[in-house]
Parts: structure tokens; sequence; C-alpha cells
């Protein structure tokens, strides 16, 4: 996220980075809650939870006028699959 604002100008300041973050940490706790309550398995949970970051905060985005240009979209979905996909990788691999 530093890195695309500092690509395209923006200031990397506290409030610009949470005006960027709060979407995504919006769809990731609804995400978290929806996956405790009805997915089992570490797969199940983490594509419950991928496809609500993505998908909510990209509509939270779209509400709050922010713009949600279509690379835009395929950066973030790849980036959070890229996160939550890698960790469980990692722990099941050192784990």
């Amino acid at each position: 996220m530093l890195i695309g604002r500092a690509r395209h100008g923006h200031a990397l300041s506290l409030v610009g980075t949470w005006q960027t973050a709060w979407p995504f940490l919006a769809g990731w706790a609804t995400g978290w809650a929806l996956a405790a309550r009805w997915a089992r398995g570490a797969f199940a949970s983490g594509l419950v939870v991928w496809v609500a970051i993505v998908s909510g905060g990209l509509a939270l985005r779209a509400l709050a006028h922010q713009g949600v240009d279509p690379l835009f979209a395929l950066v973030a979905t790849g980036f959070v699959g890229l996160l939550l996909a890698g960790g469980r990788v990692l722990v099941a691999w050192w784990g």
C-alpha cells in the first residue's frame, strides 16, 4: 500500500494510509467473523476471508468515492491472496 501511494505521488502520512486501509480492514473484520462462524478448515476460512477483504474493501472504496480502478482491484486481489496463502504455506512448511 505504501509503495502504491508513493508511486502515485500521494503523501506517506498516517491519515492517507488510514484512508487507503480502512475499507480493507473492515472487509478483513467481516471475513474473519464470517469464517469463524461458518467456515471449516484452513482453506475454507482463508477463502472466506480473502473474498471478504477484496470484495468488501473494493465496495467500500467505491462507496467512499476513493476510486476502484480495475488494475488496482487486480493488484489488491493478488496481494491479499499472496499474504493469506503465503502465510499459511510458511506455517505449514516450518510448522
